[in-house]
């Protein structure tokens, strides 16, 4: 068996340098010499990482207003751990040091970005169209509407489930 032996030239993209070449790379190309085989197999290894890395690195910007965030998120982060559960896709909100406070960007396969994206900005959506009020009751009549849940349920469950909740005092003091 007769080993000739072959070069070839295999482009990376520049953002999966860091996975596949190294850092600090100076060049968007790798060249493979060797026996003709195993240069042909290389490089189909190599192209493949590049793709899936390309694949995975896929990422999508929501825009939602900060104060919704704790809606989308939900107690104890149950609603944002569904959406990444199902998808796979990893998601940054901003934080206080961020310039844009007003993009989630989500990071994934396409297919799971566009998913994730579609089942985030649904709620958004709903709550763009949310309004919040307060309005202050004697706290002599407060027994009648604490005492028990017969009177608060059926008016929320008239109006969509609209949550009713007394504040605390110290709720009410600040603002």
């Amino acid at each position: 068996m007769k080993l000739t032996n072959s070069c070839v030239e295999v482009p990376i993209y520049k953002q999966n340098h860091k996975f596949i070449i190294g850092k600090g790379a100076e060049t968007d190309v790798i060249a493979i010499r060797g026996p003709k085989e195993d240069v042909t197999k290389t490089k189909k290894r190599l192209l493949d990482i590049s793709n899936e890395k390309q694949l995975i690195g896929h990422t999508a910007e929501i825009v939602s207003n900060p104060e919704q965030d704790k809606f989308l998120i939900g107690k104890n982060g149950t609603s944002i751990k569904k959406v990444i559960d199902k998808t796979g896709i990893r998601m940054v909100f901003p934080n206080e040091n961020d310039n844009d406070k007003n993009t989630i960007t989500t990071i994934g396969i396409k297919e799971e970005v566009e998913t994730a994206k579609n089942e985030i900005n649904s709620p958004i959506t709903q709550l763009i169209d949310t309004a919040e009020t307060t309005i202050e009751i004697d706290p002599k009549l407060h027994h009648y509407f604490v005492r028990s849940a017969e009177v608060l349920k059926p008016i929320s469950n008239d109006y969509s489930g609209v949550p009713l909740v007394f504040l605390k005092l110290a709720l009410i003091v600040s603002r």
